[in-house]
């Protein structure tokens, strides 16, 4: 008869288990105090990515909203990031010039109609990548540079054996 301590399937099961609730304590309990407010998420570990789909780019605005501060914390599986919704942040903490900071503060959100930076960008990606010789052609630049990396990388690692697609 074996008993626990002898059979490693069931030591190595433990060894995880306890590894696997020693991180997820760490990562929900972790937070350090010098660090932007957390955000609070629906569900632990994949809240924010559920969050983020629904709303877009609202969803930092909410979580700004709900944390009473314009930066914060987001918790992400294996990662945090920090957001930062107010543009005059994004020159202390990214050190944008005063030109750039003029334009990233105007309209950000959209809330004043579609003008702004990010709104104009908008329109312009949409018109770039309706159906339509445009899109066809950027695919077709896209799918050329792509086979050409593989080529290469093929050509790098087995010469004789490749055989590439042309450009």
């Amino acid at each position: 008869m074996s008993s626990v301590s002898s059979d490693p399937t069931l030591l190595l099961i433990f060894v995880g288990v306890v590894t696997l609730t020693y991180f997820a304590t760490r990562k929900i309990f972790g937070h350090d105090p010098r660090e932007p407010p957390l955000a609070p998420q629906a569900i632990p570990v994949l809240g924010h990515m559920v969050g983020l789909s629904p709303s877009k780019f609202n969803y930092y605005v909410d979580l700004s909203q709900q944390t009473g501060s314009p930066i914060f914390t987001m918790s992400l599986p294996g990662q945090k990031m920090y957001v930062a919704t107010k543009p005059e942040l994004i020159q202390t903490v990214c050190g944008a010039s005063l030109e750039a900071q003029a334009v990233l503060d105007k309209n950000v959100n959209g809330d004043e109609g579609d003008f702004g930076l990010s709104m104009e960008s908008y329109s312009v990606m949409r018109a770039a990548l309706k159906p339509g010789s445009n899109l066809d052609d950027m695919n077709r630049i896209m799918i050329r540079e792509i086979a050409k990396s593989i080529c290469f990388n093929r050509l790098r690692e087995s010469p004789e054996g490749s055989a590439c697609i042309p450009d």
